[in-house]
C-alpha cells in the first residue's frame, strides 16, 4: 500500500472506477468550428452591379442598421446621463455640479448603446 493513499480506500475504488468509465464511455473530441473574422455591417460597401430589386432590399437593411444605431445611442445616452447625475448626486461632491459627469457617463453610454443596436440589426437578418 502508497503510504500517500488514505486508509478507506473503497471511496477511492469507486472515484477512480468512475473516472475510468467515464474516460471509456466517452467519444472521440473535435474540435468547434469557428467563424473567421467578419467585417462590420456599418463599414461593408454595397456592390455596384445588384439589380434595382436586390439593391432596394440592401438600403432598407442599412437604413434598418442606422436607425437601430441611433435608437440605441439615444436610449444609452439618456440612461447614461441619468445614472452619472444620480451617482454624482448620492456619492460625489455636490458642490461642483454634476453635469460634466452625467455628459461623459451619458456619452460613454450613448456609444455602447450605439454599437449594441447596430450589431442588434445585423442579428436579426439571420
Amino acid at each position: 500500500m502508497l503510504p500517500c493513499l488514505p486508509r478507506r480506500r473503497a471511496p477511492l475504488r469507486r472515484a477512480l472506477a468512475a473516472f475510468a468509465l467515464a474516460l471509456a464511455c466517452a467519444g472521440p473530441a473535435h474540435a468547434q468550428a469557428l467563424a473567421g473574422p467578419r467585417p462590420s455591417a456599418l463599414w461593408v460597401r454595397l456592390p455596384a452591379s445588384d439589380t434595382s430589386a436586390a439593391t432596394g432590399v440592401r438600403v432598407e437593411k442599412s437604413s434598418e442598421a442606422t436607425r437601430r444605431l441611433l435608437i440605441g445611442g439615444a436610449v444609452g445616452g439618456l440612461v447614461g446621463a441619468l445614472v452619472g447625475h444620480t451617482f454624482c448626486r448620492r456619492y460625489g461632491s455636490s458642490g461642483n455640479g454634476c453635469g460634466g459627469d452625467a455628459l461623459w457617463w451619458g456619452t460613454g453610454a450613448a456609444l455602447l448603446g450605439g454599437l449594441i443596436g447596430a450589431t442588434s440589426a445585423e442579428d436579426a437578418d439571420r
